[in-house]
């Protein structure tokens, strides 16, 4: 059985959490002032409150994590200049 979640524009919205983001959408069209977060489109306060949120958001450290991952080096095999002639003594071309 899914878990029922608070919609952020109204707490006393009770929702499942499978249909939370549906209902996002209906609800934000009553509260234009509200700010959603970058981080998680189910996050969404009153813009007084947007800047605190942003710098503790819990799926900030998942974004972070993603952009700091390094890139090892990719190593590019070389490529032959000239052909090198078929050294094969059974040649059936002649």
């Amino acid at each position: 059985m899914d878990s029922f979640v608070s919609c952020p524009y109204d707490i006393t919205h009770r929702v499942p959490q499978s249909r939370i983001q549906a209902h996002i959408v209906k609800c934000k069209d009553k509260r234009p002032l509200w700010m959603k977060c970058p981080y998680n489109a189910t996050h969404i306060m009153a813009r007084n409150k947007f800047m605190i949120h942003l710098s503790t958001c819990p799926s900030r450290l998942q974004m972070q994590c993603d952009y700091k991952t390094e890139m090892s080096p990719i190593n590019v095999p070389q490529v032959q200049k000239q052909l090198e002639p078929e050294t094969d003594p059974e040649m059936w071309d002649d």
